[in-house]
Formats: C-alpha cells, structure tokens, sequence
C-alpha cells in the first residue's frame, strides 16, 4: 500500500515533474524546443537522484521528530528549499556561461 505508492511516486511521478520542470524553464528562457530536450536529459537523472535521497530522510525526520501540528510548515520549508535547488540547477549553466564571458572581456 503506502511504501509502494512511494516508490511509484519516485519512479514515475517525480522524474515527469522534473522533467516538465526543466523542460518549461528552458522554453521560458530560449523558446527553442532543442534546448528544452538537452535542459530535461542534463538535469532530470541528477536532480532525480538528490530528490531520491532528501525525500525519504526528510519524510522520515518529519514522521519522527516534527509534532503533527508544525509538519505543514516542515514540508512548506523543505518545499521552498527544493525550489531553490531546482532553479539552481537549471540556470547553473547559464551562470557558468555568464561568468566565462565576463572574464573573457577583462
């Protein structure tokens, strides 16, 4: 019942919500179709594989230590906090680029 409802979650739910992530991030950002692909292959596995080891630890920290009336605002926390992670992931490149072109005109 509940365990395997999480390993579909992470199995199937959470790589199309990533990939629809960063997909839409570099469509936002380029309006090129081949990016959006190369933005979703580069970043889904890692940010997949993170995602697989914070989730669980923090649903387990959570149901353990976090009293049940101050998990929404645990889960609202951790929520922005993967937020952030995610935005970073998919704009490092653009960052890296960006700082490589400043330092090739000094």
């Amino acid at each position: 019942g509940q365990i395997v409802r999480k390993v579909v979650s992470r199995v199937v739910i959470a790589p199309g919500f990533l990939a629809l992530n960063f997909g839409a991030l570099a469509l936002v950002r380029t309006w090129s179709p081949e990016s959006a692909v190369e933005a979703i292959v580069k970043n889904v596995f890692p940010a997949w594989l993170t995602g697989s080891l914070v989730w669980p630890a923090a649903s387990a920290f959570a149901y353990r230590v976090v009293p049940l009336t101050a998990r929404p605002a645990f889960g609202s926390v951790l929520g922005a906090a993967w937020s952030t992670y995610l935005s970073f992931v998919a704009h490092r490149e653009q960052a890296a680029q960006r700082d490589a072109a400043i330092r090739a005109r000094r």
